[in-house]
């Protein structure tokens, strides 16, 4: 920083230094300048002016040429002191601007600390966002996947309600072809069913009638024996009278109504031989 220097030069101006000494580099009679200062000048003037007279009143050369060597010394001395103080003060300055600058860069250092903290501020705390983004991004990897599973379950029941749809359309579609086919036969069907109903009635009637009149002529064969020729007509007025129909409904009834005639439909009695007349065996 120069202060070194600044010491070196203050221990070279000391008073007994090997500098400021006379057998020194600076002193010797060659380092001398060749014009010498003016006071030296001035006073050598005076003295060899004055020689004469010094010389007259007995002074001694020798002596004079010491003084004008130690007035010489004296000189290149105060050259040196200022030579010195110029560059003291060159080294100061250097020193000075060596401490700003040091200042400077201590406090650029400090400002590059700062950053530097402030970068690893920076750095911990983007580490601390990519793992959160890295947590966050496996969340929604599990999220996405979640979702296309879900994804698939709605079209595993979107398609089996799609399916079942279609089954409930078909059932639908058969019911009302059902109920229209039951509908159709209903219409078929009721007329020959209400003719089966009056014809059912009308033989009913006429059975009881025929069981009235037979029961009649039971009592009455009891009574007297036989029938007569009286009693067939009054069977055959009765039976006109009532319109007896067959003894059993005719096939194309049975049919219509749905029915088919068997064995036992047929079990109705023949005329019987005692001369009673045809009635069924059951009413």
């Amino acid at each position: 920083d120069g202060r070194g220097e600044k010491g070196r030069i203050s221990l070279a101006l000391r008073p007994g230094s090997p500098a400021l000494s006379a057998g020194s580099p600076a002193l010797s009679p060659g380092s001398l300048p060749a014009t010498p200062p003016r006071s030296s000048l001035g006073r050598s003037e005076d003295v060899s002016g004055a020689g004469d007279s010094r010389n007259t009143e007995g002074g001694s050369p020798e002596k004079t040429k010491e003084l004008l060597l130690k007035e010489q010394a004296i000189a290149v001395q105060g050259a040196e002191l200022e030579k010195a103080k110029a560059a003291f003060e060159l080294v100061e300055k250097r020193a000075n601007a060596a401490e700003a600058s040091l200042a400077a860069l201590e406090q650029e250092a400090e400002s590059q600390r700062s950053r530097r903290a402030r970068i690893d501020d920076l750095e911990m705390e983007v580490q601390s966002k990519a793992s959160e983004l890295e947590s966050q991004a496996a969340e929604l990897e599990a999220t996405k996947h979640r979702l296309s599973e879900a994804e698939r379950a709605v079209a595993v029941v979107s398609s089996e309600y799609s399916t079942e749809q279609e089954r409930q359309s078909r059932v639908q579609e058969e019911l009302q072809l059902r109920i229209a086919e039951l509908e159709a036969q209903a219409l078929l069907w009721s007329v020959p069913v209400a003719a089966a109903e009056d014809a059912t009635k009308q033989f009913a009637a006429a059975a009881s009638a025929a069981t009235a009149t037979a029961s009649a002529l039971e009592d009455k064969c009891q009574r007297g024996g036989g029938t007569s020729e009286r009693d067939r007509e009054e069977v055959a007025e009765v039976q006109h009278h009532h319109q007896l129909p067959p003894a059993r409904p005719p096939q194309s009834l049975l049919r219509a109504a749905g029915g088919e005639s068997s064995a036992e439909e047929d079990d109705w009695h023949e005329p019987q031989e005692d001369g009673d007349s045809r009635r069924p065996s059951r009413a």
